[in-house]
């Protein structure tokens, strides 16, 4: 697998590099060139990986033995994606994650709050497709959120339980980062990235190649359109996708769970009160999740779905 890696990134630089100059260079040279950068970003995905406490060498024997368990689907939905972390990877790299917590002193320790919410969790937890331990923390912040880490450990905020008192509501927040945690979105984001930091190594040479060669603004716009690019159009539209596939898997957790799916309609109008959609809808292209009526139509159309489903599944039982 990683000579294939090298093989396909050497192949991908030594035809797309950027220059006329280039075409003055033989194909050796440029080959070699090529082989260099990919040397580079090689060294840079391990560097970053032995920083998340992963060898690449375990991501390696994992892909030798089953390489398929690396193009995973979503659930309930059709798209497809590269994942290079296990699942017990994923735990590990969580597990660092809420040991820093820990030692900030970000955790709260209100025995009877985490009851509450753990109850609700464990619920959620037992319809998942796969079994889940419920892992769970309370964290000392006034903000309305609770997010999940890589691997499905839960971190709901104080602010969150201050502020939304109906449990239907707690429990479509608590479904709605379980859709994160079985689709596996957070491995999924740290994926792409290590993508995006191979190809900043790649984008930063060839700047470096034109300010050699008198080009300084080119290779200065090179950088910063390859920033605002690979944000604009690599990860900021697929976190709104990830954002839109949770809340739908959130609202079928919640039915099968047995609460009320409505609950995540009401819950964005919520959010739409307290942080309203800009007027401008240009900044949409900027954001992480979708516009609130964005997804107060979609969770208002998975509602329907649920209910049209329950209404077949009611009449043939009859």
């Amino acid at each position: 697998m990683k000579r294939f890696l090298l093989f396909l990134l050497t192949g991908f630089l030594v035809l797309t590099t950027a220059g006329a100059e280039t075409e003055k260079r033989s194909w050796g040279d440029r080959f070699k060139g090529g082989a260099v950068v990919a040397a580079k970003i090689a060294m840079q995905l391990n560097s970053e990986l032995k920083a998340l406490g992963i060898n690449s060498r375990d991501i390696l024997a994992e892909v030798k033995k089953n390489p398929a368990q690396f193009r995973v689907v979503v659930p309930e939905h059709t798209r497809k994606r590269l994942i290079i972390f296990t699942p017990e990877q994923e735990q590990t790299i969580a597990d660092s994650c809420l040991e820093e917590i820990r030692q900030q002193g970000l955790i709260c320790q209100d025995a009877a709050a985490e009851a509450r919410v753990r109850a609700i969790a464990e619920k959620i937890a037992a319809v998942l497709p796969e079994k889940t331990e419920v892992k769970l923390f309370l964290l000392k912040d006034d903000s309305v959120n609770a997010f999940c880490l890589i691997g499905g450990t839960l971190l709901v905020n104080t602010g969150l339980l201050n502020t939304v008192k109906d449990d239907n509501q707690i429990a479509a927040v608590l479904a709605h980062e379980y859709g994160h945690a079985a689709a596996r979105h957070g491995a999924e984001n740290l994926t792409k990235l290590m993508m995006r930091s191979a190809g900043e190594v790649y984008v930063a040479e060839i700047a470096e190649q034109n300010k050699r060669n008198g080009k300084k603004i080119q290779g200065f716009l090179l950088k910063v359109g390859y920033g605002i690019g690979s944000n604009l159009g690599f990860l900021l539209p697929y976190s709104r996708t990830m954002e839109e596939e949770a809340d739908r898997l959130g609202m079928i957790f919640l039915a099968k769970a047995g609460y009320d799916p409505g609950a995540m309609v009401t819950l964005f109008r919520t959010f739409e009160q307290l942080t309203p959609d800009p007027e401008d809808p240009f900044w949409n292209y900027f954001s992480t999740h979708p516009l609130n009526k964005k997804r107060i139509a979609a969770a208002e159309a998975v509602l329907a779905e649920l209910s049209g489903a329950a209404g077949e599944t009611t009449g043939k039982g009859r």
